[in-house]
């Protein structure tokens, strides 16, 4: 008879030799015999995926599983366990740059909306220089033969608003952007430089006429 290679190690192995020759085991297969002699004796298969190791201790039994299987199932879920937090980690990182995303937006549109108000308040400023020059070009005209008329104070003519003594007011609108004439001044067409809050402007075709602004 060949004894089963699982039990063969066992001193009982003649035990189960001798049980499987007895006549009361006659025509009985071995596998039913071996089978039911193992549960007689508190021993069962492992079962795990297929393992046909003996459950040998007192803890195996109680875990239902071999050592061995134990340790690959405790391998398996750590390996399942680092795939979830992986995971889950790869979603954090994908909702970080989504948000990022959005605040980025939110601030590419705040700066072009702050981009148009500054020109918003440019083009209003620029309709008093220009109207300014216009009016320094037509007293010239008026005054072919006189020299130096500019915006100012002209001597024994008309006064222009825009002069270093009468500078012309420049209004800042209230906005949400807390945008300040410095960062308005210089986008208006002609600006020649500032000097202590006061903006200058350089107009006509020589650029001769120079319109002061605060």
């Amino acid at each position: 008879m060949v004894i089963d290679p699982r039990i063969a190690r066992f001193p009982f192995a003649t035990a189960f030799r001798s049980r499987y020759n007895h006549p009361s085991h006659e025509g009985r297969p071995f596998h039913m015999m071996l089978s039911h002699s193992f549960e007689e004796m508190g021993m069962a298969d492992c079962g795990f995926k297929g393992c046909k190791n003996i459950l040998k201790t007192e803890q195996e039994k109680k875990n239902k599983v071999c050592d061995q299987c134990r340790k690959k199932k405790q391998d398996a879920e750590k390996v399942e366990q680092q795939k979830i937090l992986e995971k889950k980690k790869a979603d954090e990182n994908k909702a970080k740059i989504a948000a990022a995303a959005v605040e980025s937006a939110k601030k590419d549109k705040w700066i072009a909306d702050k981009k148009k108000e500054i020109a918003r308040i440019a083009a209003t400023w620029n309709q008093q220089i220009n109207a300014a020059a216009t009016q320094v070009k037509n007293l010239r005209a008026a005054n072919p033969t006189r020299q130096g008329i500019n915006a100012g104070t002209n001597t024994g003519l008309p006064t222009i608003a825009g002069g270093n003594r009468n500078a012309i007011k420049l209004v800042l609108p209230s906005n949400t952007f807390k945008i300040t004439k410095a960062e308005v001044a210089p986008t208006i067409a002609g600006f020649d430089s500032s000097d202590s809050g006061t903006y200058k402007y350089r107009r006509g075709d020589k650029k001769d006429i120079l319109i002061h602004c605060e």
